[in-house]
């Protein structure tokens, strides 16, 4: 069977299933690949068009997905602006899929390096290092290439010399031909405003309502809670949002969105990305105006650490506390968004 006609069936298997967006984006890849640029766009902006405005994760997922064609596409045809504009906002569709969203930030990497934006390139792939560790080897590896060539690059230019780099393809995003069946409504789980420190989660004061989740979403989620504020808006996650929470009983992952509560900066949980680092934890928002947190335990210096960070997120703030008062409340299991009118 040809590779064309392999695409075509997998086209109306997607289209039979009501999956329309990812259908689309299977046509745009086709396309894309063959080099039929206006078709890949025209298939890519449908796509985008229908997914960006529905409120599901495989709806926002496809949306992500279209928005990696167009960026592929403008990056083929020499509009690195354009290009790295597309490949930054798919970012904000993949907040619970590491792998794509650690793509999508190496993409933009790429570009931001053939911009000679030396800085801006190197903290988008260690973002998209920080996101793939753990997952894919070999992707980490290329990564890890990328921003050592980056980094000499850096210095090549610090010094008034600008070596010529031929730039690494990111990979593709890929997608899925799924045909499980939607999950039925199977628990009812309480809504916390707030996670406050030296209360228990559930507690009364803390609870603003309850709402129903289905059944594969209930073997995850212990409660819900309402986003305050926007600093987790580049991760998809606005003000108003219910972030679905299971409650820990282990340490968290590298990546994974955790409700932390850090003493004296707050009494109440902050929602960031957890990072262990070799000797202090790492606590990211993902918006660029708030500073990221670093966790130290007695005995680590706080000028070392400044001086790290320095190096590494040469434009974002920094703010440093002892572990004395930290703790995580849980971590972020599925995304809700709540449709208004």
């Amino acid at each position: 069977m040809s590779y064309q006609k392999q695409i075509s069936d997998i086209i109306d298997l997607l289209a039979l299933q009501g999956c329309v967006g990812q259908a689309l984006n299977e046509k745009a890849e086709y396309h894309r690949r063959k080099g039929n640029w206006t078709a890949a766009m025209d298939f890519a902006r449908r796509s985008l068009d229908l997914c960006q405005s529905k409120h599901d994760l495989r709806c926002l997922q496809s949306a992500g997905i279209a928005q990696m064609h167009l960026g592929a596409i403008y990056h083929a045809m020499g509009d690195l602006a354009e290009a790295v504009r597309l490949y930054q906002a798919s970012v904000t569709y993949f907040a619970y899929d590491r792998r794509r969203r650690g793509i999508a930030f190496w993409a933009v990497g790429l570009v931001r390096r053939e911009l000679g934006e030396w800085g801006s390139a190197l903290e988008a792939l260690q973002s998209a290092f920080d996101l793939l560790e753990g997952l894919d080897v070999a992707l980490c590896d290329k990564v890890q290439a990328e921003i050592e060539h980056v980094v000499d690059l850096y210095d090549s230019a610090s010094t008034g010399m600008r070596p010529e780099a031929e730039p690494t393809p990111a990979e593709p995003p890929t997608t899925s031909t799924s045909t499980e069946s939607p999950p039925r409504p199977a628990k009812t789980i309480p809504v916390v405003a707030r996670i406050a420190a030296g209360q228990p989660i559930l507690a009364d004061a803390n609870i603003e309502g309850y709402i129903t989740i289905d059944e594969t979403l209930a073997r995850l989620a212990d409660f819900a809670l309402r986003v305050q504020g926007d600093s987790m808006i580049e991760a998809g996650i606005l003000p108003g949002d219910l972030v679905l929470m299971q409650e820990q009983n282990a340490p968290p992952s590298n990546g994974q969105i955790v409700a932390a509560i850090v003493e004296p900066m707050n009494v109440e949980a902050t929602l960031k990305r957890f990072y262990a680092e070799s000797d202090h934890v790492r606590l990211m928002p993902a918006n660029d105006k708030y500073a990221l947190i670093l966790i130290r335990p007695d005995g680590v210096s706080e000028a070392s650490l400044r001086d790290l960070y320095h190096r590494r997120y040469p434009s974002r703030k920094v703010e440093i506390y002892s572990g004395h008062g930290f703790q995580i409340s849980g971590w972020a299991v599925a995304l809700i968004r709540e449709q208004v009118g």
